[in-house]
């Protein structure tokens, strides 16, 4: 049963997500995507201590069988309530992403999010999924970020 403190923790990643999707899909066109709750996984809910992050959402079908390990490891490994993220908000193609990586201020805006995530959720870990996300993590979000990743997952896809 969720605490007081958690149920804030939720409504604060709700104000978030409304935002993130009025300046990205509603201004701007660009198709955001959340890890959804699914198969007893909180996915961008949740609140554990630790936080998973990729680089972008894929442009592919939720559940794919990629996604499905995903959520099955985490099960396994008791992470189910860990939040799950990805630096950058926005589903696109390869060139549009790499397109996105060079782009300081679409960068900066999408780092801001992450940055609120993670004081939103405050978690003790986070784990970015893939060394190209673990670089732009460490060059983007500051030593205090950085010193919170101590391991870094091969990508899952």
């Amino acid at each position: 049963m969720p605490t007081f403190g958690n149920e804030v923790k939720q409504e604060e990643l709700e104000t978030l997500r409304a935002r993130i999707v009025r300046e990205m899909y509603l201004e701007r066109w660009l198709d955001v995507w959340f890890f959804p709750e699914a198969n007893g996984v909180r996915g961008w809910q949740g609140i554990q201590d630790i936080m998973f992050v990729g680089l972008n959402p894929s442009t592919g079908r939720f559940p794919s069988e990629p996604d499905q390990f995903l959520y099955a490891q985490l099960i396994r490994n008791d992470f189910q309530e860990a939040h799950l993220t990805d630096a950058i908000k926005c589903r696109g193609t390869a060139s549009q992403v790499q397109n996105w990586l060079k782009d300081d201020d679409f960068l900066r805006q999408q780092m801001d999010y992450l940055k609120e995530e993670i004081s939103l959720t405050n978690p003790r870990l986070i784990v970015p999924v893939g060394q190209k996300c673990a670089n732009l993590l460490r060059s983007r979000l500051g030593v205090e970020v950085a010193q919170r990743i101590e391991l870094v997952l091969p990508h899952y896809r």
